[in-house]
């Protein structure tokens, strides 16, 4: 379990940058396809080493995928942005 929380906290600022790099639902796909594939890697395999690399990743790619979304809903550059009353709508 502290593998999952590190991997987390170990991901959050490298995926933030290239979440500010590059297309902000490309980002979000990928962090999507790299959780399903952690997932089933994690499912398939036995007590192993690599076992906790795989628990890193997922926890890396999952914990950062709420603050992903959050961002771009609330982005102004967006051309379908929300309205100024309606962020916390949208949180629901």
């Amino acid at each position: 379990m502290s593998v999952v929380i590190i991997g987390g906290v170990a991901l959050q600022w490298p995926l933030g940058r290239l979440f500010d790099r590059m297309d902000r639902r490309k980002v979000i796909v990928i962090g999507c396809g790299g959780t399903l594939a952690a997932s089933i890697a994690i499912a398939v395999m036995g007590a192993s080493t690599a076992l906790m690399a795989f628990g890193a990743l997922f926890g890396g790619l999952s914990f950062a995928l709420y603050p992903l979304c959050v961002a771009h809903t609330n982005d102004p550059r967006r051309c379908c942005g929300l309205q100024p009353r309606k962020p916390v709508c949208a949180s629901f």
